[in-house]
């Protein structure tokens, strides 16, 4: 189905939908071309685009570490 490449944790560390768009997080190491690649096959891409994280989303994952 259209967006399942979106479910692979293998690549993928977590992915979420809302109005029609996907924001997905990539595990360490991850081309995110490959990524783009894998979206092409399962549908139509009307926009891609490789976001730094923000400074919130960096701080929780640096508080979140054990």
């Amino acid at each position: 189905t259209e967006q399942a490449f979106a479910d692979t944790t293998d690549v993928i560390l977590s992915s979420k939908r809302a109005d029609g768009n996907v924001h997905l997080v990539l595990r360490d190491g991850i081309d995110a071309q490959e990524i783009l690649a894998r979206a092409v096959r399962a549908g139509r891409v009307t926009r891609f685009e490789i976001v730094e994280p923000s400074i919130d989303e960096v701080f929780v994952k640096a508080v979140s570490l054990p």
